[in-house]
């Protein structure tokens, strides 16, 4: 939702130019749009996407420990205490995972407009920013957390941004440390397989078409559905370190920091990702798990 926000943020931004090069007074035209951005700025900070960055939270306490930083509503503090234990939790195993120290940043949101506000999928249990990581209060747990962690540990690594990994990989790799196995059993992946629901074409996912794809924005796909694709890539990640060793995936994560995902998949593993997806639905249909 943040991409939205920055979107309408452009589209502003160039009618305003427009209107500034076509401007008759174009001191007064200035000094009003310049309040006028003041006050939006502001409000994006106050109560907007940037609430996070805001030095100033109205009705909201901040904590911070060993690292992790908690942002939530004044009037959640038990809530809060809980759900901090599990953030140290997370963070600990997370930066365990990637090899590198993160202070990750928290913000508890009450409500689907919270999250809206915020610069989230109202709908979403989280989501990870840029700049941190926005989870609903009454969906907070262990998964979700790790999930919003990893993706942003992923793009803090390697200096890239989400557009750069196809959706199998940074999702699953989410999901896997998030411990996310309830989407979509083996079984069920290989009925998937042979009633044409499961995704053997990885290459789809890449890049900003690839993230619109996965959202089923745009490119509508009727035989997607998020149990489908999220258990796919959880299982294809699981698959990865358990029969390739972590020590594969933690070359790749250094690897993809020089090069591209595909040629840092092909580097470091010997196949490309066709040759892995074919690979993976052979194991699929073979049943032996």
């Amino acid at each position: 939702m943040v991409y939205v926000f920055i979107a309408i943020g452009v589209f502003v931004f160039t009618a305003a130019i427009w209107e500034f090069i076509n401007s008759k007074d174009k001191a007064a035209y200035l000094v009003k749009n310049s309040i006028i951005l003041f006050l939006v700025i502001l409000v994006l900070f106050l109560f907007g996407p940037f609430f996070i960055l805001s030095p100033v939270k109205i009705g909201y306490t901040t904590v911070e420990e060993n690292g992790v930083t908690l942002i939530y509503p004044e009037n959640k503090k038990s809530e809060a205490n809980k759900i901090m234990k599990l953030c140290q939790e997370v963070a600990f195993t997370n930066d365990k995972f990637f090899q590198i120290k993160t202070t990750p940043k928290i913000l508890l949101a009450v409500s689907d407009f919270d999250m809206l506000r915020f610069g989230a999928n109202p709908k979403a249990s989280g989501a990870s920013l840029p700049w941190g990581i926005n989870v609903k209060i009454s969906k907070a747990s262990y998964g979700v957390i790790a999930h919003e962690m990893s993706h942003l540990t992923l793009k803090q690594l390697t200096g890239k941004g989400s557009t750069s990994f196809p959706r199998w990989f940074d999702e699953g790799l989410a999901s896997y440390l998030g411990k996310m196995d309830y989407y979509r059993n083996l079984d069920q992946l290989k009925l998937d397989v042979y009633e044409n629901r499961y995704q053997d074409d990885l290459t789809s996912w890449r890049g900003l078409v690839g993230l619109l794809k996965w959202q089923n924005i745009i490119f509508f796909d009727p035989h997607r559905s998020p149990s489908q694709v999220y258990g796919q890539s959880y299982h294809m990640i699981k698959y990865l370190v358990e029969k390739y060793g972590q020590e594969k995936v933690d070359l790749l994560l250094v690897t993809m920091k020089v090069l591209p995902f595909h040629q840092a998949f092909e580097k470091v593993y010997g196949f490309s990702e066709k040759q892995f997806s074919n690979e993976f639905i052979e194991y699929l249909k073979l049943g032996k798990f």
